[in-house]
């Protein structure tokens, strides 16, 4: 009985043993064995806790409780790892802090460069990892320390294009990002390709170079600089290049006076070198001579040369392809203007390099005298204003026209009147108000100038004087008129017309009276209008429609009307009315009186007269009275009175 006893108490005491031993306990362990590795990351978690049950995880990377073991972190970070559930009857958790690193595994950073021989060399330019794997592509690999050698240099055998990978890897952790690129080895350094020398500033002190060449990432440039009078270069920059075009700027030299020689010296990573061929500057030199500019330069002292162009306000002009060539001559300037001028020399072969000067500027000037207008003409337009017309040469641009008009009277003795005017317009056709005021009385000649844009006048071009038209002479039925005769500069015509208008300027009446002719009868003027308006038209080419009017001659024929002083009403035919007859007569009105001054007849129409009937039956012989109120075409009012005989 004490036996049993005392085994029941002793296996009491073993289970209370083992249920106070139940309290939370894990691990954790990525597939590396590691608790650090790159992302995703998936760590399994072992319970250690002896027993306990209802087990939850909570993983960091979310606040969620999960009954999974396994977890995969796809973000890189430091996380803590919580553990909860019943242990011993009783709930519990453990947190273990900054348990688990999840690691970034971004491509490693780093750069190639190429030597002469197939020599690569590399950089790595990272301090992610603790160490990276080189693949070189061509079979070889290369472990590389973090901190360790600048530049891994790696030699290829064969001229090919090798897949080049640089792997990080944590340690620990054993895991990292790739990174590659294609290379392709040199056999030799590319020679540096000058793109362009320019000399933008003249100066015995503060002159300065602009070169331009491309560039290569995988090489450094030197650039080299010496006087002609010098063999000894100078270095006055490394650059690294960029893959792109490089500009440096040369400054304070002596550009007026010297000539510089330049070139870029391309360095490899190896210390390898290649230069480039030397090129030399160019200035140029323009001044303003005589209606020409004068360029002067230099010659191309380097090799290579092909030919020179010359650019005029950034166009070119002109090419020469003669190396010596040294000079040029722009004749074709307009004084005052502005021009500014370029040399620029092609070089090199198969790449050819432009060798451009500063720009030089001149403003020409000339001294020449310029010609006279041609076909200087005049002609009258119907408003009665002289119209001059003439050819000057478009450049130099004309600035003003100085026009001379000389007035003569036709009619008495006197010396001219001459008068000047300036058009400064040179686009103006110029007009004579005033010749609206001769009446062909006057007779008015032109002479013109001009002044062009540089400061010098033309001779004075032969007047010309347009036709002025007069009257001579009237009579019945006759109208007699003259002109004088046109001139113009260049001394010809071709026909000369007299013509009659209308009232509305419209041409009814045309006839060629000779060249030589300066008068005209015309004959039968009362079967025409009571205003006459003549005119004189002068051919001067055909051609080209130039045509010169004389100014418009107005001739008013008086008006005429005749009353009979005696009449017949018998029927017969013959002066059996009473009327009056006339020429031009536009509004007529007539009343007949008796002896005791009582109204018999009224008319308002010049053909329709008095048949001698009063109140109904025959008026009686005797002596009447008529009183006729006239007005003409002219607009003038006449009255006509008198007495007249009614024969029976």
């Amino acid at each position: 009985m004490r036996k049993t006893l005392f085994l029941w108490f002793l296996l009491s005491g073993l289970t209370t043993l083992v249920a106070s031993a139940q309290t939370p306990c894990f691990t954790a362990v990525g597939g590396n064995g590691l608790r650090r590795g790159c992302a995703p990351f998936t760590v399994t978690v072992t319970d250690c806790s002896g027993g306990g049950i209802n087990l939850l995880y909570k993983y960091g990377e979310t606040n969620q409780f999960v009954s999974a073991t396994s977890y995969t972190y796809n973000r890189p970070g430091v996380y803590a790892i919580t553990q909860v559930g019943s242990f011993a009857g009783q709930g519990d958790s453990l947190r273990r802090d900054a348990y688990i690193e999840v690691l970034p595994s971004p491509p490693p950073v780093f750069s190639v460069r190429y030597c002469a021989g197939r020599e690569v060399s590399l950089t790595i330019n990272d301090n992610t990892y603790e160490s990276y794997l080189i693949n070189w592509g061509d079979g070889a690999t290369q472990t590389v320390n973090r901190g360790a050698a600048a530049d891994v240099r790696h030699n290829y055998t064969t001229l090919s294009t090798f897949s080049l990978t640089v792997t990080g890897n944590y340690v620990p952790g054993g895991c990292g990002g790739v990174n590659g690129l294609l290379v392709t080895p040199l056999l030799a350094i590319p020679a540096p390709q000058v793109i362009s020398l320019s000399t933008p500033v003249v100066d015995p002190a503060n002159g300065s170079i602009d070169i331009v060449f491309s560039s290569n990432s995988s090489f450094e440039y030197q650039i080299q600089l010496r006087p002609t009078t010098t063999p000894i270069f100078t270095t006055l920059a490394t650059i690294r290049g960029n893959d792109a075009n490089l500009t440096f700027t040369a400054t304070n030299l002596n550009t007026r006076d010297q000539t510089y020689v330049m070139r870029v010296v391309a360095i490899d990573a190896c210390g390898g070198s290649l230069s480039s061929a030397d090129f030399f500057n160019l200035t140029l030199n323009a001044a303003a001579q005589d209606s020409r500019n004068q360029l002067n330069w230099q010659s191309y002292q380097g090799a290579g040369f092909q030919q020179y162009a010359v650019t005029r306000n950034s166009a070119n002009i002109t090419t020469l392809n003669a190396l010596a060539a040294n000079s040029f001559t722009d004749n074709n300037v307009i004084c005052t203007e502005n021009y500014c001028y370029q040399l620029i020399a092609t070089v090199g072969s198969p790449t050819s390099t432009q060798i451009r000067s500063n720009v030089a500027c001149a403003t020409a000037f000339s001294s020449t005298i310029p010609p006279a207008v041609a076909n200087l003409n005049a002609g009258v337009q119907q408003n009665s204003r002289v119209l001059l017309n003439w050819a000057a040469p478009v450049l130099p641009p004309i600035t003003q026209h100085i026009i001379r008009r000389t007035v003569t009277s036709l009619v008495q003795a006197g010396a001219p009147i001459v008068t000047e005017t300036i058009v400064r317009d040179p686009n103006q056709t110029a007009i004579d108000n005033e010749y609206a005021n001769a009446a062909g009385q006057l007779q008015y000649c032109y002479e013109i100038r001009y002044v062009n844009q540089c400061g010098n006048t033309a001779p004075v071009a032969l007047p010309t004087c347009p036709v002025s038209l007069r009257l001579l002479r009237t009579a019945p039925d006759r109208v007699e008129v003259g002109w004088t005769r046109y001139e113009n500069s260049s001394g010809l015509i071709q026909q000369v017309f007299i013509e009659k208008l209308d009232e509305n300027g419209s041409v009814y009446f045309s006839q060629n009276v000779g060249n030589s002719a300066i008068n005209f009868a015309d004959v039968g003027t009362t079967q025409d209008r009571q205003v006459l308006r003549y005119r004189v038209r002068v051919v001067v080419d055909a051609a080209t429609n130039l045509v010169s009017f004389s100014n418009v001659l107005e001739v008013q024929q008086a008006y005429r009307v005749f009353f009979p002083n005696a009449f017949t009403p018998n029927g017969d035919g013959l002066n059996d009315t009473f009327e009056g007859q006339g020429l031009f007569v536009r509004n007529f009105r007539m009343v007949v009186y008796n002896r005791s001054g009582e109204q018999l007849f009224t008319s308002n129409n010049l053909t329709q007269g008095w048949d001698g009937r009063a109140g109904g039956g025959m008026a009686p012989a005797d002596v009447y009275v008529y009183i006729a109120e006239i007005e003409d075409f002219t607009g003038a009012k006449f009255t006509s009175k008198g007495t007249f005989t009614l024969i029976r």
